[in-house]
């Protein structure tokens, strides 16, 4: 079983955790499948998984309840990861949130305490912020401060200012998403803080039965294992790098466990490196279409960004104030528009609040960092 340091600490922790995401919120799940994931979770920790990542954020509290169910009894066997909404970031809200995670999660101290996104710098100094995370670790209610989709220089100010043990930094990272290899992984195994990779999958939308994936899928058949297990195998590679992929049922479990056990050679590593390689373009976002949601909640007007009436997180405009002062997280996946009627080049693919965030610190005019996959047949039209 492949464990990894947590960080400078002596905690070790599996390099390949259980992460559970948005699920279980109100109306949009079952007692079966609640059910489903508590089994998962459970089966996952007899399988060297013990690594459990949430937040408070993920289905309005519910997925700390169904973690809550599931590591009852066995709470000294888990390590225990949940996260705080960036509002949240005062003195005074991080008692609270934190307060209402362990009543959700059924236990008296969380193990690895993170702050989601970056909030504003004008609303909650990093002082307060992290003056509160350290009280609350004296108090034993939380023994390791993390932080979650914190640019590199973001995270260096924030350690070094604060002078203050921060053990782990949250990032997505798969096939479609390395830009953390540019200068975050360097400066993590510089500096021995924690990589926790999420959406190793990039959230479902890999497409493993696409010539790019020919490599990949030859690896896995010379393994005789999934394209997902290589994958996995791949991202915990890296010295401190850890994953926490999505898991609602046991056999998801089950098949995220053997990949702990796969060992890539040089060259394997190097030919899905290669695979999975995509330069980074600079795309004026006047070139971009916003309008296909695909029934995910997002916003399509630079008002309705400024408004963050749906209140997702992070806040549009709290984002747009770390851009400006620390550069953006992430490129934004695009998808090319082949449409020639079509007034737009591009069509932004995923979550658009880094879209608009980008938007509303540097305007339209300003090139963005962007990914671009494929053509995009419009349709509809």
């Amino acid at each position: 079983m492949l464990l990894k340091k947590l960080g400078k600490t002596d905690q070790r922790i599996s390099a390949i955790g259980i992460g559970v995401t948005a699920t279980g919120g109100s109306g949009s799940s079952s007692r079966e499948s609640n059910l489903n994931r508590v089994y998962g979770i459970r089966a996952g920790v007899d399988l060297g998984l013990t690594f459990i990542d949430t937040a408070e954020l993920y289905g309005g509290g519910q997925s700390e309840r169904i973690i809550g169910e599931a590591v009852a009894g066995i709470r000294d066997q888990v390590f225990l990861a949940t996260k705080f909404r960036p509002e949240h970031a005062s003195a005074t809200g991080i008692r609270q949130a934190l307060e209402g995670s362990l009543r959700r999660l059924n236990t008296e101290w969380v193990d690895l305490y993170q702050m989601h996104w970056p909030g504003s710098p004008c609303r909650f100094p990093t002082d307060e912020t992290v003056e509160s995370l350290v009280k609350l670790r004296a108090e034993g209610k939380i023994r390791h401060i993390g932080l979650s989709n914190f640019t590199t220089a973001e995270f260096e100010h924030t350690q070094y200012a604060s002078n203050c043990i921060i053990v782990s930094n949250q990032l997505e990272y798969n096939p479609k998403e390395r830009s953390i290899e540019l200068e975050w992984i360097p400066f993590a195994e510089r500096t021995d803080i924690t990589t926790i990779a999420y959406s190793p999958f990039s959230q479902g939308s890999l497409q493993i039965d696409s010539p790019e994936f020919e490599k990949i899928r030859e690896i896995a058949q010379a393994h005789e294992v999934t394209v997902h297990q290589i994958i996995l195998a791949w991202v915990v590679s890296k010295p401190t790098v850890i994953t926490v992929p999505k898991a609602a049922n046991v056999d998801h479990v089950r098949q995220n466990a053997g990949a702990l056990d796969i060992r890539l050679t040089t060259e394997e590593l190097n030919k899905i490196d290669e695979a999975s390689f995509r330069e980074i373009k600079q795309v004026e976002p006047y070139r971009i279409r916003i309008g296909n949601l695909r029934g995910k909640p997002g916003y399509l007007s630079r008002k309705e960004a400024e408004e963050n009436k749906l209140d997702l997180v992070p806040d549009p405009r709290g984002l747009a104030d770390n851009i400006r002062r620390w550069g953006i997280q992430k490129p934004l996946p695009l998808a090319v528009i082949s449409d020639a009627d079509e007034p737009y080049e591009y069509e932004m693919i995923g979550n658009n609040l880094l879209y608009w965030a980008w938007v509303l610190a540097w305007g339209t005019d300003r090139p963005v960092p962007a990914y671009v996959f494929g053509k995009y047949e419009a349709r509809g039209r």
